[in-house]
């Protein structure tokens, strides 16, 4: 009994700890980033959705998730399909990569 109580409480402290690893991963991503090269900003909210903002150019919604670590994957509704990129996060830089390019972001205070 007293063997399946410490096991017990090992396997909630695991999850407890799965829990607060996951949530960190996804909050340093929460909030909005300016594109270095193009009048762009892109915002990543805390309920997985998104958009990106192009001056002159209509909004452009995503979701978005977090694949492992800190790779990131946004999903692009497009013309019927979804579209995804791929992207990392790395303190105040988040890397977009798309088709042979890549786009810089850093995060707006």
């Amino acid at each position: 009994m007293k063997f399946l109580k410490m096991a017990l409480l090992m396997v909630c402290v695991v999850s407890l700890s799965c829990l607060v690893g996951c949530s960190k991963a996804d909050t340093r991503l929460v909030g909005k980033w300016k594109n270095q090269s193009l009048p762009e900003i892109v915002e990543f909210k805390s309920d997985k959705t998104g958009i990106f903002l192009v001056k002159d150019s209509p909004s452009l919604p995503f979701t978005w998730t977090v694949v492992k670590g800190s790779e990131v994957r946004i999903d692009i509704p497009f013309q019927g399909q979804v579209r995804s990129l791929t992207g990392s996060v790395e303190k105040n830089v988040f890397t977009l990569n798309g088709q042979g390019e890549q786009a810089v972001y850093v995060r707006m205070e």
